[in-house]
């Protein structure tokens, strides 16, 4: 008699732990889909900031591009550049009269 009551409560233990598994299990589930979802919805987000970006950097270019349309120009602004960082100046740069001496500009 004692053993079928103790097989009998252990059956119920056993079930009653299975439910609980069974909810755990259910539990993590639904986190881990929302969790997921959370991170589809930041990677969404980042993906049309990038994207807005990309527009922005790309205008900009194209605007560059058609300001500076011959490649003399170009040229001339990065040895312009160069000329202010070897002799340390800043602002707006003058043009004074350059000779060949001066930083092999020409």
């Amino acid at each position: 008699m004692n053993n079928k009551r103790y097989e009998e409560r252990l059956q119920e233990l056993l079930e009653e732990k299975e439910k609980e598994y069974g909810a755990e299990v259910k539990r993590v589930q639904v986190e881990c889909t929302s969790k997921t979802m959370s991170l589809e919805l930041q990677l969404e987000e980042m993906l049309k900031t990038i994207e807005q970006k990309d527009k922005f950097i790309t205008k900009q270019m194209m605007s560059l591009e058609k300001h500076n349309a011959s490649p003399f120009r170009f040229s001339k602004l990065v040895r312009d550049v160069q000329h202010q960082e070897k002799h340390n100046t800043q602002g707006p740069y003058t043009y004074p009269v350059v000779t060949k001496t001066c930083c092999n500009l020409l």
